[in-house]
Order: C-alpha cells, then sequence, then structure tokens
C-alpha cells in the first residue's frame, strides 16, 4: 500500500513537471515567434528570407525609457534610434538611447526623418552636428524618406540624393534609405538609388514590390512588423531583420565605410 501511494506521487510529480515544462516550451515559442514572425512555416516568398538573418529595432522618443541591457538579452543584434527630422528637430531622447547602446554588443545607428521643403544640406549638417562621430562598428546613418511634403517627385529626389551625398561626406559612410514600397517604387526612381542600401518597410509575411533602383541588389533591412513586443521596451516597436546572419552583418558595416577598414567580431 505504501509503495502503492508512492508510485503514485512519483506519477503525479512527473504529470506536474511534464505539464511545467509544455508550459515553458509554449512561452520560448510564442517568445521567439514575437522578435520574427517568419520561423513559422509561412515563409515569405523572396529568396533572402531563406537566409539565417540578424533581428533589429528602431526606436524614437515614443519608446519611452529603453532597458537596453534587457533588449540586449532579447536576442537583437541592431538597432536605429532617431537623432533628428527636419532643419532643426532633434529627438529628446536620442542622447540617452545613443550612449547606452554604447554599454551593449547592441550594434547601433542613427536615422534622420527627411522633410523635402526643407533645405536638404542644413538637414544633413544638424544630423552629422547631432550623432557626432561614428564609430567604426557603428552602422551607417539612415534616411527616412516617407513623405513628399507636397513637392514633386523631382525635387524630392534631388534633395535626398543631396542629404544623401552631404551625409556621406561629412560621416565618411555611405547612408542607407529607408522607405515603403510603394512611396519608394513611385518616388524614388533614379538608378542614382542603387548606391544606398535598401531599407523596405513592408508589413506582412511578404514584400510585394522593390522599388527599381534596387530591383538587382534587393532589401537589406525589411521592417515587417510595428507591434513588436521586445522584453525591456514598454508597449510596441518595430521589428526589422537583416537578410543574413551577424557575419555578413559586420560585413555591411565595413563596406559602409568609404575608407577600408578591417572589424573584429
Amino acid at each position: 500500500m505504501i509503495l502503492e501511494k508512492i508510485k503514485n506521487i512519483n506519477l503525479s510529480i512527473k504529470m506536474v513537471l511534464g505539464i511545467v515544462f509544455l508550459i515553458l516550451v509554449i512561452l520560448w515559442c510564442v517568445s521567439i515567434h514575437d522578435l520574427d514572425p517568419c520561423l513559422d512555416n509561412t515563409t515569405p516568398k523572396l529568396d533572402k528570407n531563406f537566409q539565417p538573418h540578424s533581428l533589429g529595432i528602431d526606436v524614437s522618443h515614443y519608446q519611452g525609457d529603453i532597458n537596453w541591457s534587457t533588449v540586449e538579452l532579447s536576442g537583437i543584434n541592431f538597432a536605429y534610434v532617431k537623432a533628428t527630422g527636419g532643419e532643426t528637430y532633434k529627438d529628446p531622447k536620442f542622447d540617452k538611447n545613443w550612449y547606452l547602446l554604447r554599454t551593449t554588443k547592441v550594434h547601433r545607428g542613427a536615422y534622420h526623418f527627411f522633410f523635402a521643403h526643407d533645405n536638404p544640406k542644413t538637414q544633413a549638417e544638424h544630423f552629422i552636428k547631432t550623432i557626432g562621430e561614428l564609430r567604426e562598428y557603428d552602422l551607417p546613418p539612415m534616411l527616412d524618406i516617407e513623405v513628399s511634403d507636397h513637392k514633386s517627385y523631382k525635387i524630392v529626389e534631388e534633395r535626398a540624393l543631396i542629404w544623401l551625398q552631404e551625409v556621406e561626406k561629412g560621416t565618411k559612410r555611405i547612408p542607407i534609405i529607408y522607405t515603403n514600397s510603394s512611396f519608394g517604387s513611385e518616388v524614388l526612381t533614379q538608378e542614382k538609388f542603387s548606391r544606398y542600401p535598401l531599407w523596405i518597410a513592408e508589413y506582412g509575411k511578404e514584400i510585394k514590390e522593390i522599388p527599381s533602383p534596387w530591383k538587382h541588389s534587393g532589401w537589406t533591412i525589411w521592417q515587417h512588423s510595428m507591434k513588436g513586443k521586445i522584453n525591456g521596451i514598454n508597449g510596441h516597436v518595430d521589428l526589422n531583420r537583416f537578410y543574413s546572419d551577424s557575419g555578413k552583418l559586420l560585413r555591411f558595416i565595413e563596406e559602409s565605410h568609404t575608407e577600408s577598414i578591417t572589424i573584429r567580431p
């Protein structure tokens, strides 16, 4: 009788442990899916999505105070933070985010929101002054261009190219362009833009259209969600994926330098 009771107790313990293990597995899968919903069988159709990839986020003051050490532990490889917009705006959280990212192994990058009605050289100077000197393993600057400000598409293109050229000259780094499929395909049509890697915003499991300057090279970073949940950040955050693994991410940073360097992992 005693032995039978002991066996029953052992069986109950095993069942409880099994249930706990199953719950932990489910929670782990859910957390991974939040980071990257494309790890399930509904893989996007573009070839680059079948390669291993690095995970990233982009933030601004809308995310409030961020615990970057916790973000790092969540599996995030890179992060872009908003620095400036137009000729005079500076994100109130930029200095704090920019500094704290230095204390982690998360690769950091800064971006500028472009207004076509403002002077592009003044915007570039404002951005360069705000971010200061980049470290060799910082990500290249990013130009966020998604509104025309009622300017002709020709003027938008001309002024965007001026900003890109000025920032490249001032930072000795080749900037990256962020835009969405529809705006990019309609407005950013000059082949000159192909010099600058494409960060495409397209929410869902498939990128439907690549703007013409990048038809051959494809996208480099894909913002696939704006409702991500990451430990260390309150509320939603944009989720991004670099087209390949962390080794290629370092190579991408190296190649963004206009003067040859070698970055050691």
